[in-house]
């Protein structure tokens, strides 16, 4: 099932310009575009023409001739791409409904960001999506999703606090603990940061605020300590069981 909660905390996330300028420069445009942050208008779905519609997740406007169109995901959709295909048809032709006739529509350019654990595996073309006779399959103009999945896409972004968003995730969901307790950059996480990615992988944030010095945290150091305390926990526990097996045996 969809966790709501997930889909706020990302949109929060992601309604920081530098973030989702970054997120699109690379993940849609593969580093051949970079969009400038201060040129990034955060769209008013009310003001929109929609109908019976459901809006996407977060959209921006850039400099009045591109819209962006971010969906959050976090778990696996067979049918993905014909929904984001019909995102793309659908806030092209709201277009023609709010503007003027003499207006040009502004190009759609929507990005799947997929934030559940476990890579995705499953349809990225429309063609995936439905039964096409192979003779004609060919002739037919296919569709496919622009996704970014945080498993196992590269982790090649400009901006610092998006490269440690991404990384710390990807660490987890790999069961990589020893990558993320010894990568530098990952010294220091603010406190702010720690909260979204707190949504999405189970962190003792108590733990983690024990460890937190004038705002910031050595995830790195905190994890070994909550490795190391987690080690001792276990002994403990295999320490007792064991005396209490010994009284138990005479």
């Amino acid at each position: 099932m969809p966790k709501p909660h997930i889909d706020l905390a990302m949109k929060e996330f992601f309604l920081d310009k530098t973030l989702f300028a970054d997120l699109f420069s690379k993940a849609y445009f593969k580093g051949l575009v970079s969009i400038d942050p201060d040129h990034l208008i955060p769209f008013d779905k009310e003001s929109f023409v929609n109908g019976d519609h459901r809006m996407g997740d977060l959209i921006m406007i850039y400099k009045d001739q591109v819209l962006f169109h971010l969906e959050i995901q976090s778990r696996k959709d067979r049918f993905m791409p014909l929904r984001m295909k019909n995102y793309c048809f659908l806030e092209t032709l709201q277009q023609t409904l709010s503007g003027s006739s003499s207006q040009k529509l502004m190009s759609v350019c929507c990005l799947t960001l997929y934030v559940g654990e476990g890579a995705w595996t499953t349809h990225r073309r429309l063609s995936d999506c439905v039964d096409l006779d192979k003779g004609l399959s060919k002739e037919i103009r296919d569709y496919e999703m622009s996704l970014y999945d945080i498993n196992t896409d590269p982790v090649c972004f400009e901006q610092v606090n998006l490269q440690k968003f991404f990384k710390t995730i990807q660490y987890a969901y790999q069961g990589r603990w020893n990558d993320l307790m010894n990568d530098p950059l990952l010294e220091t996480l603010d406190e702010h940061l720690i909260r979204f990615i707190s949504v999405l992988i189970n962190i003792d944030h108590e733990f983690l605020m024990k460890h937190k010095k004038k705002g910031t945290i050595n995830m790195c150091e905190a994890m070994r300590l909550w490795n190391l305390e987690n080690q001792n926990i276990g002994l403990q526990k295999g320490i007792t069981i064991g005396i209490e097996k010994g009284k138990a045996l005479g």
